[in-house]
């Protein structure tokens, strides 16, 4: 154990969380919803970390440049963009590119949100915080060079572990151990 307190949340439209919006917004909106936490956690607690899983991954990377005194962040299968993971998604390579956008299009109008923030953005406005990124080369949702892409984009200190096991959001099921004593050993990295 690392004496860490916890906070888990459902972000926007997800788990028990409300759903004003029909469908995600893939971190645009739910990015709102980690800061709001970061900022409730940094009254309270010296030393905050974020960690999430796809659609929170992005969500705490969109939110990065806004989280100046968060110590770590730890995503894992972060997408790049929205349009990145449509792009990347093998439905799309048989799609012609005119309904692909049109697609995208449509997707962003029912969700209401616009696709121009993403992880790729946020992070080029952020070189401090250290951001440890993880995704397996099994993951079948979101590839795993997006992660890759991600941090080749950012300047700030980063740990970068590409795992042969483990399917999208579920890295941890497949060696419980190494992924656990991977994460003690990024945040006892922290100074």
């Amino acid at each position: 154990g690392q004496g860490l307190d916890v906070l888990t949340l459902d972000v926007e439209c997800q788990g028990e969380a409300p759903c004003p919006v029909a469908g995600m917004s893939y971190g645009q909106r739910e990015s709102r919803d980690v800061l709001s936490a970061y900022l409730w956690l940094t009254d309270r607690y010296e030393k905050v970390y974020a960690m999430g899983s796809s659609v929170g991954a992005a969500s705490i990377l969109i939110a990065l440049p806004e989280m100046p005194k968060l110590r770590g962040a730890i995503v894992e299968n972060p997408m790049v963009s929205f349009q990145q993971l449509i792009r990347d998604a093998p439905e799309s390579r048989s799609t012609p590119g005119w309904a692909t956008d049109l697609l995208l299009e449509v997707a962003m109008l029912r969700g209401r949100f616009d696709g121009l923030v993403s992880p790729e953005h946020s992070l080029r406005l952020v070189k401090s915080t250290p951001v440890y990124f993880i995704h397996s080369k099994m993951d079948e949702v979101v590839s795993y060079s997006q992660t890759r892409q991600l941090a080749e984009l950012y300047a700030g200190p980063k740990t970068v572990w590409i795992p042969s096991k483990g399917s999208h959001a579920a890295i941890w099921d497949a060696d419980r151990a190494d992924y656990e004593n991977r994460l003690a050993d990024f945040i006892a990295s922290i100074p």
